[in-house]
């Protein structure tokens, strides 16, 4: 079981900070979570998501639009698919 220590936070701290100068937004695989520098910032501020670098990944938040996108798209096929069975 790992410690929390200051230099985890440090290390957090950075990769917020290089989130914000290349625009990207951090993710967190293992859970579907999707933050915005300030938004994690704000967070880790109230004591939560403090997990270490390896748990974040930087990623366009464009991907989160377009998977959404995506996922929208099938949804409406299922449910024209669906109205058309119950008509």
């Amino acid at each position: 079981m790992s410690t929390w220590t200051p230099s985890n936070l440090k290390d957090l701290q950075a990769l917020i900070a290089k989130a914000k100068r290349e625009g990207k937004w951090l993710r967190c695989g293992y859970q579907g979570l999707w933050f915005s520098p300030k938004e994690l910032t704000e967070a880790n501020e109230k004591g939560r998501f403090l997990w270490g670098v390896v748990n974040w990944e930087l990623c366009d938040p464009m991907d989160k639009i377009k998977g959404l996108e995506k996922n929208k798209a099938r949804i409406d096929i299922e449910i024209a698919e669906m109205r058309e069975r119950i008509l």
